[in-house]
């Protein structure tokens, strides 16, 4: 996980919980594409239904009645039943914010499903999406208001440079091929366009592209 994207999630959601008022609730939802299998449209939706149901101090009957018949069955609620539980959750608060980190990193089925599901709330929950550049959320949410985010060329290059003193190898290259180093500078920013970047072999991205709110 890169520390720039890590920082824009974990500045939003301290804002939202540390400015919301009594009786409301903050609920996130971080997707990784190394998750996939695990990360379905009910597997989220359960996720922001449980973290709602821990921070009253007693759980609702129609969630008590919910659990105890699929403990006596030994079976998991489906969507529909996890969403109608949902829908009676969110409206014993005052206000409801749900942040969806990387949504792009799910599979564009689940997604969409979630996306779908979440949106019945929308007159109750404040939702809350960050994503790259992927056609079928832009889709999904064109009517919605949103920021695009980029890098500027010099924050870009900065970062490429930090990243290259923590590689070590790199620098004994480097040492070698002098001219290397802007080579690889050079390339790096070219390649980002100012969107986000795959440095050296980190796997890891310089900034989401759109917030969607």
């Amino acid at each position: 996980m890169n520390l720039i994207t890590f920082f824009i999630r974990s500045i939003i959601i301290n804002f939202l919980e540390q400015s919301s008022e009594e009786g409301s609730s903050v609920a996130y939802l971080y997707c990784n594409y190394k998750e996939r299998n695990n990360q379905t449209a009910t597997n989220l939706v359960a996720c922001v239904l449980k973290q709602l149901l821990q921070t009253r101090p007693t759980v609702a009957d129609d969630a008590v009645t919910l659990y105890q018949k699929h403990l006596s069955k030994k079976t998991r609620p489906c969507l529909d039943e996890l969403n109608c539980l949902l829908q009676s959750e969110v409206r014993r608060f005052s206000r409801v914010f749900v942040v969806i980190d990387a949504l792009d990193e799910c599979t564009e089925c689940e997604a969409t499903i979630l996306l779908h599901e979440l949106r019945k709330l929308l007159s109750h929950i404040r939702l809350l999406v960050l994503s790259r550049h992927v056609k079928y959320i832009e889709r999904e949410l064109h009517q919605e208001a949103y920021l695009e985010i980029f890098a500027h060329d010099e924050d870009i290059e900065r970062y490429a440079k930090a990243r290259i003193q923590e590689q070590s190898k790199l620098i004994r290259h480097l040492k070698a091929e002098p001219t290397l180093r802007d080579d690889i500078l050079q390339s790096v920013v070219k390649k980002a366009q100012g969107m986000y970047v795959f440095p050296f072999s980190s796997g890891s991205t310089i900034c989401y592209d759109m917030i969607w709110f």
